[in-house]
């Protein structure tokens, strides 16, 4: 199992939301490449918000993200997950901790499916590792 933690990840990239207002203040993700899958469990959901409009973006972008009532105007997965066989995510609130959470729980057929997550297999050493994108 390799484990990714990643700090201030956009929630709504993976529903294909562009400048998101949603983020998580802690992500984990966990790859197991025996059963292909990756997990990724997003802490915290959290929103800047200056204006009152802002609060009402956040509000609609949940809710077009986790709300099948919705219907049409429902924000469906990125392009980038079509190939992925299963999909699924879930959004719970912590009571105690007074934060929403999420968890997305995605399966993949090859290792080449990891490049959508810059993570690339190294044959030699039969290990992963991210891939550096030069800016």
């Amino acid at each position: 199992m390799e484990l990714i933690k990643i700090i201030f990840f956009s929630f709504g990239s993976l529903f294909g939301v562009e400048n998101s207002s949603i983020i998580a203040e802690k992500t984990t993700v966990k790859i197991d490449t025996q059963k292909h899958t990756i997990s990724i469990s997003l802490e915290n959901l959290l929103t800047m918000v200056s204006e009152k409009q802002d609060s009402i973006k956040a509000s609609n972008e949940l809710y077009r993200i986790g709300n099948p009532e919705s219907k049409a105007q429902r924000y469906n997965w990125s392009p980038e997950f079509k190939s992925y066989p299963s999909k699924t995510f879930d959004i719970t609130r912590d009571k105690t901790k007074k934060q929403l959470n999420a968890t997305i729980t995605l399966t993949y057929n090859s290792n080449k499916d990891l490049k959508d997550f810059s993570i690339d297999y190294v044959a030699e050493d039969k290990s992963y590792a991210l891939i550096n994108i030069d800016s």
